[in-house]
């Protein structure tokens, strides 16, 4: 039940109207209050008595000894005889608790029903010796002025010679409490990047790291949020990179508005130094440690880089080109129109602007201070505080560009198609994405204020060109395309520099045509980000999903999901994204086969398949059903790939093939999502209408249908390609398929079909 005075909970920088709580307790002058007084009398009064002896003793034996007979204390038998350790039952009951997100009263409920029904020697300071072991700081702050309180705890006053502040909760005479008042958790990256090498067996020389931090709102009545701090390990392999097990959580900030960076930095940029310098030793091998990137949207950045925000003068990290404020609607905008280059920032520009602001207590070129990060070693913030795809392409300029067309505002405009919305959406309704995109198209008219990021990268990339289809006036649509096709381009698989250089050329195109036909007060600083610089930080950093938010958004949704609490939760949150990451280590050490695919199952997202039969080229799901005698050719057809004169021919709709879920047309729930056009080792594009089992030669085959290229669906698009459905009908091994593709038939007159990107990362289709 919830509490009648939440904030009663939260530390003194969360209260405002109300006075101290229960300040009776420091100041022994005070009086207590009555109803307080009658509560703890009537507690008292129907205290319940202690149980004989007997009783308690008998119970203890019964819930937590086990027998003579058996196995040893720590550990109990299966039905089959297999031996389960009380580690491995204390990692598969955190694994649930961690899955069902349990409060610690539904945690401890839950083990005592356990030890109660089945005799499990489960105790719960078993499983929180389990969670301990998840090391968590705290680090205490002034929060009249922000400065470090020193690691001694006995340490009362603020250091800083001008500040009155206190470490703890209550007046001076009552410090000796120790009671937490302002502070953040963190935890060493030293031991998680260990950890991590280990258990992904990564062997390198050095590694370097991305960071990304960002506001999450924590409760809607007050403005209270939590800043995380994330890192991960680009060498990784892309397909292991942004799983939560290999994610580092550095720290987490709790409080109104946003965190003094220098302040909650500044133990992070120790600990970077340490690792550049000194190293980690792996197996009698030092690897050094190097922070190359960091990614945020334009809010954080402004803060992290101690700037002015992005919509004031000199708002570009990059670049010293100043804006121009421009008039838009009944107010005015700060616009970056296209101009010749302006000169580019360095590392010593920046901090002599920095210099000269303090000097004169205004800021010098859009610099205000000097931010945190160049506290970092061999860190440069030019080249690594990268403009974020997420937010600036996506959640940005598609935005802008939905919103300018459809917008009532836009009413009159050459570019307004407000009027056609109905079918638009209609087209979009129509599209069957893969099961690559776990979101479904919805309505831009119902729902375009609702959509998430990913959502408006399907649009971009796959969706509107087809859905505007003869309804965005040409030019507009050739300005959509040069920002479709760049993008596309700097989200590939191996990026060469011939590659970027036209992606590089699209972006500009689109930049300045965007300026002409839209006009230059729409003209923001993603628009500049787009036509400038991000095509010279794929140069530097790769493809844009390797240094997008799309991951740290998700850790981000994980860590409310995990919030209990009205207080400052920021150490519970901390402990538990470590507990969780330790787990994955810890469920794949499981003994026992049913209770390790339990305590996998329970740390998996989604659906897991289960595997029917696995055949030679390929694993079959589902049920198997009997071919129709009429299909003579699909049996003269197997028999000419076998090179058999028998064959024993079973039906199937699903199997799984290079870690990808193919179906064919005729299963019956795959009813919204496509997931049986695919391309072949040739080149050639085919419908599946069933798979085929042929048990004499274990493997599996695909009655398929052509689908014929008829050209690119726009000039200025490499990706999206027409095709038309065939009549030839013909049977294909499955080891010929290379990949699913998105097939897009959302415009009846305009079926067209694409490849992704990547496959490996799930900002591409999540």
């Amino acid at each position: 039940m919830r509490s009648k005075h939440p904030s009663a909970d939260m530390p003194d920088d969360l209260l405002t109207d109300r006075g101290s709580y229960k300040a009776y307790e420091f100041d022994t002058s005070l009086p207590v209050p009555k109803r307080t007084k009658i509560r703890h009398q009537s507690r008292a009064d129907h205290k319940p008595r202690d149980p004989p002896v007997e009783t308690v003793t008998q119970q203890s034996e019964d819930l937590y000894e086990p027998s003579n007979e058996g196995p040893e204390s720590n550990s109990s038998l299966t039905t089959d005889g297999t031996i389960i350790s009380s580690q491995d039952k204390c990692s598969a009951v955190l694994t649930y608790i961690s899955k069902m997100r349990l409060t610690g009263t539904a945690s401890d409920q839950l083990i005592r029903l356990l030890n109660i029904c089945g005799s499990v020697d489960l105790s719960k300071e078993d499983v929180k010796q389990t969670v301990n072991d998840a090391h968590v700081e705290t680090i205490d702050y002034c929060e009249l002025c922000s400065c470090l309180f020193p690691e001694d705890k006995d340490i009362f006053h603020c250091v800083s010679p001008i500040c009155s502040g206190l470490r703890f909760l209550g007046p001076a005479e009552h410090q000796h409490l120790k009671r937490s008042k302002s502070y953040f958790a963190t935890s060493s990256i030293h031991s998680q990047i260990l950890d991590i090498m280990e258990r992904n067996k990564l062997v390198n020389n050095g590694i370097t790291l991305t960071m990304n931090t960002d506001g999450v709102p924590l409760y809607h009545s007050l403005a209270v949020s939590l800043w995380p701090v994330f890192l991960v390990l680009n060498e990784l392999r892309p397909s292991e990179r942004f799983l939560m097990k290999n994610v580092i959580v550095w720290g987490i900030w709790q409080g109104r508005g946003k965190p003094v960076f220098r302040t909650f930095l500044k133990p992070l940029t120790t600990e970077l130094n340490s690792l550049h310098h000194n190293g980690i030793m792996l197996d009698g091998k030092r690897v050094d440690v190097t922070l190359t990137c960091v990614t945020m949207d334009l809010q954080a950045k402004s803060q992290v880089m101690e700037m002015v925000p992005h919509n004031g003068q000199c708002s570009c990290v990059t670049c010293e080109i100043e804006g121009v404020v421009e008039k838009k609607g009944k107010g005015h905008t700060k616009a970056f129109p296209v101009s010749d280059p302006c000169p580019l920032r360095t590392s010593c520009s920046i901090l002599k602007n920095a210099e000269e602001a303090i000097l004169t207590g205004k800021a010098q070129k859009g610099i205000k201070d000097v931010s945190v990060l160049f506290d970092v070693d061999h860190f440069n913030p030019v080249h690594g505080v990268v403009p974020d795809y997420m937010h600036g392409v996506l959640l940005g300029t598609t935005r802008k560009l939905l919103t300018l067309w459809t917008g009532k505002t836009s009413k009159g405009q050459p570019y307004y198609i407000g009027g056609q919305v109905k079918e638009v959406d209609r087209r979009l309704s129509d599209m069957r994405p893969t099961d690559n995109m776990s979101r479904l198209p919805r309505s831009i008219n119902d729902h375009l204020s609702h959509w998430k990021a990913s959502e408006f990268q399907h649009w971009l990339l796959f969706y509107s060109v087809p859905c505007l289809q003869g309804i965005l006036p040409p030019q507009y649509m050739e300005n959509l395309c040069y920002l479709v096709e760049g993008v596309f381009k700097l989200l590939g698989e191996n990026l060469e520099n011939e590659v970027i250089d036209e992606a590089e050329l699209s972006l500009t195109k689109f930049q300045i045509t965007f300026e002409n036909m839209y006009g230059v007060e729409h003209c923001g600083l993603n628009i500049h980000n787009i036509g400038f610089h991000i095509a010279n930080y794929a140069r530097l950093h790769g493809p844009l999903w390797g240094w997008s938010c799309f991951s740290f958004e998700d850790m981000n949704g994980t860590l409310l999901k995990s919030a209990h609490g009205t207080g400052n939760v920021c150490r519970q949150l901390l402990q538990t994204m470590l507990v969780q990451k330790k787990l994955h280590g810890e469920a794949a050490a499981i003994q026992d086969d049913n209770l390790r695919d339990f305590a996998l199952d329970m740390l998996t997202t989604g659906r897991r398949t289960k595997t029917k039969k696995e055949c030679e080229n390929c694993s079959l799901l589902g049920k198997m059903h009997p071919v129709d005698v009429q299909n003579l050719q699909v049996e003269q057809e197997v028999k000419q790939y076998t090179g058999k004169d028998v064959c024993s021919l079973q039906k199937v709709h699903r199997i799984k093939l290079k870690g990808q879920l193919i179906s064919s047309k005729n299963y019956k729930r795959m009813q919204k999502r496509n997931c049986h056009t695919v391309l072949l080792d040739n080149g050639c594009i085919k419908s599946i209408e069933f798979f085929v089992y042929d048990a004499v030669s274990n493997k599996c085959f695909a009655l398929t249908q052509d689908l014929k290229v008829t050209g690119l669906l726009h000039n200025s698009l490499t990706h999206l390609i027409k095709v038309e459905h065939g009549r030839k009908n013909e049977i294909v091994p499955v080891n010929a398929f290379v990949e699913k593709v998105i097939c897009l038939e959302g415009f009846k007159d305009c079926v067209c079909m694409a490849r992704l990107p990547t496959f490996y990362n799930h900002c591409v289709y999540m």
